[in-house]
């Protein structure tokens, strides 16, 4: 789950949450591990793991319908709850737009 915060007086806390950008399930116990990180663009890119089980099993990172295995990247300050940048590479291929790029396991 990607939750949006929005800072109030203090520099150093978020402590109001704006809302839920995004959620992803996924279904076993490893390969979870997730990351967020803004680009020098200003998108926001969400690394998300092929979900779990040995192997990919589902092919859920090179399956473009889905968006565990990909590195994503979203435009958070356009949209509800956020905008897709044009130039992702599913944008205009079908697919899910939020994906920026495929096949990515055990991040």
């Amino acid at each position: 789950m990607v939750v949006e915060y929005r800072r109030d007086s203090s520099p150093e806390e978020a402590s109001r949450e704006k809302g839920i950008l995004l959620v992803v399930s996924q279904l076993y116990a490893n390969h979870n591990g997730d990351m967020v990180a803004f680009g020098p663009d200003g998108y926001l890119y969400i690394g998300l793991e092929d979900g779990g089980s040995g192997g990919d099993h589902g092919n859920f990172a090179q399956n473009p319908n889905k968006l565990l295995g990909k590195m994503l990247r979203i435009d958070i300050n356009h949209g509800d709850p956020y905008g897709i940048p044009l130039n992702n590479l599913y944008a205009a291929w079908g697919g899910r737009s939020e994906i920026y790029a495929v096949s990515l396991r055990n991040l």
